[in-house]
């Protein structure tokens, strides 16, 4: 029974050293893959919108070579309003590092909204 239960213990232990190697590999090997991203944005919940720019962030630092755009519509468009937008900075920060963001012309329309209302 003693040598059954040192060697089930063992066993515990090489799976989980297993597990941490495939974990590591697999993080190692997303790194190195360009994926292409969209983020839908469709909600006027500034804690949304303050919490998309950092799941971006967190993206981009689990695969940097991604290619990411932001398409923002219905309520969401306040994202991209100059004039109601609390993330300009993240914005800004996340297009330096060649996120798109793309609004949506109907909805602009709907609301009112010129080219010039929005961030640049």
């Amino acid at each position: 029974m003693k040598n059954f239960l040192i060697l089930s213990f063992c066993s515990f232990v090489m799976a989980g050293q297993l597990k941490a190697q495939i974990t590591t590999s697999t993080a190692e090997s997303v790194k190195d893959k360009a994926y292409k991203i969209v983020f839908q944005l469709a909600t006027g919940d500034t804690m949304v919108q303050m919490g998309l720019v950092k799941q971006i962030n967190n993206a981009l630092t689990a695969a940097p070579k991604s290619s990411i755009e932001v398409v923002c519509h219905s309520d969401g468009i306040t994202f991209l309003e100059s004039a109601k937008t609390h993330s300009a900075d993240g914005i800004k920060a996340l297009k330096a590092k060649g996120v798109v963001f793309a609004a949506c012309e109907n909805t602009m329309r709907s609301h009112h909204l010129n080219k010039s209302d929005m961030l640049s």
